[in-house]
């Protein structure tokens, strides 16, 4: 069992791959969320009449810089975490049921779930900040500029202080934690039942169904995240995620943790499907060179 940079690398350049595939959707997703009108082709129409096509890629300056980032935190912490628990296990075999070494036990199984576990929380210290900014820039109204970015943090500071960029943070833990174990867990599951040798379509079919499962089953949490971060910290509406959701299922009905249902849905798969493409990729390029 040994430290591998390979993780973090690889995870970098499947942030990057899958930002630049979904943004559009996230922004149409995040505008659902937060508004009274949620008509996805409203939105949309609405969005490109006011504000120009590019309002569509709103919040993306600031995500594209940390999306490698954050996916590297994220690989980093899970292939790491899962050496450690597998050789904890004495089962350094199976190190990665992806790599179709052999099948996996339910150990194995295990320990991928609690190592993507243990990835979605770490991740979440430094996706809390990110992800609070992109929203803030994605529900505001005008053309994107240069400046949005800064703009965006100095009102967040302003406003709450350096605490102010953990807005969202304990409702984000509950999305999240959990979510990114499925997630990893139902990858394994699909590239072992795939095929004997993972090829590209087995990669792009395991990494977007596992990506469309695992954030349909966290879409009534992300509503209520998206909420409490799109905020007014000097009115908040909220006093937290509970009053979140009482004010919310009062204010829209049940209805309302639904929303940007079919747009995660749309946006999942090939967000995910290329994102472990990109993984898959780097992993490969990055064993190759290591090895030479």
């Amino acid at each position: 069992m040994s430290f591998s940079f390979c993780d973090f690398l690889s995870g970098w350049g499947a942030g990057v791959c899958g930002l630049l595939v979904g943004h559009p959707a996230d922004t149409i997703k995040v505008r659902q969320q937060v508004s009274k009108n949620a008509g996805i082709l409203k939105i949309i129409t609405s969005s490109i009449k006011h504000e120009g096509a590019l309002s569509l890629y709103k919040g993306m300056s600031f995500p594209l810089l940390c999306a490698g980032t954050q996916n590297a935190i994220f690989f980093g912490v899970y292939g790491n975490t899962l050496r450690v628990l597998q050789s904890n296990s004495k089962e350094d075999s199976v190190l990665r049921a992806s790599h179709g070494e052999k099948t996996p036990s339910q150990s194995y199984n295990f320990n991928v779930f609690i190592a993507g576990c243990i990835a979605g929380f770490v991740q979440c210290f430094s996706g809390c900040p990110v992800d609070l900014i992109k929203i803030k820039l994605q529900t505001k109204p005008g053309v994107p500029h240069v400046h949005e970015v800064m703009n965006a943090v100095r009102r967040i500071r302003g406003d709450s202080g350096w605490k102010g960029f953990y807005q969202g943070f304990h409702c984000m833990l509950w999305r999240d934690v959990i979510a990114s174990g499925l997630y990893m867990l139902i990858y394994a599951q699909f590239v072992e039942y795939g095929a004997q040798d993972k090829d590209v379509t087995t990669i792009l079919l395991a990494g977007g169904l596992s990506g469309t499962i695992s954030w349909i089953s966290i879409i009534p949490l992300d509503v209520v995240k998206s909420r409490l971060q799109s905020d007014n910290p000097r009115r908040p509406l909220y006093s937290g995620m509970k009053d979140c959701i009482i004010k919310s299922y009062k204010d829209c009905g049940i209805a309302v943790f639904g929303r940007g249902f079919w747009m995660i849905s749309l946006r999942a798969f090939p967000v995910n499907a290329a994102t472990f493409m990109g993984y898959e990729w780097c992993m490969n390029m990055c064993h190759r060179a290591t090895q030479k």
